[in-house]
């Protein structure tokens, strides 16, 4: 993510990255901003970020993209609007904050003897996978299998 965010709007120091430069070409530009968009949405995803969190770099990605297809003023905005560091740095204030609160909760449970591992398991399962365990998303693809299995047997026979 750190990668994206460099290349996106920080490669030419305070004059922004890729995304800045290739707006001098408004369909490129406006790719470029999307492509980044949609990987930093991606890494949104993967972290579990809330829906909230995700709302708000797919807003800043919107924005990068309507401002950049401006020929003229829209190219220097986007110099000075760097959307996707700001999308990056509030994916990445979502994940500190869980780590804090997971670890905090953690300590404390452990120093008083409260937790055992059953909960300490729960309690990742909570902050790190939106309460999907490995184990239940197996499962619930099994299931999911299955049913596209029946449905084809009986398409087919």
């Amino acid at each position: 993510m750190e990668r994206i965010i460099y290349r996106a709007d920080k490669v030419f120091g305070p004059f922004g990255g890729f995304d800045s430069a290739s707006t001098i070409l408004p369909i490129v530009g406006a790719v470029y901003a999307g492509y980044a968009g949609i990987k930093l949405l991606n890494c949104a995803s993967q972290a579990q970020c809330s829906k909230s969190t995700q709302f708000k770099v797919f807003t800043l990605i919107l924005i990068d993209i309507i401002i950049g297809m401006y020929v003229g003023i829209g190219d220097v905005l986007d110099i000075f609007f760097k959307a996707h560091l700001i999308a990056g740095r509030a994916i990445l204030q979502e994940i500190d904050n869980k780590l804090i609160a997971y670890y905090t909760v953690r300590q404390i449970g452990e120093d008083r003897g409260f937790f055992t591992q059953a909960d300490i398991t729960y309690l990742e399962d909570e902050l790190m996978r939106g309460g999907r365990s490995a184990q239940s998303v197996g499962i619930r693809n099994l299931i999911g299998i299955g049913v596209v299995l029946l449905i084809l047997y009986n398409l087919f026979w």
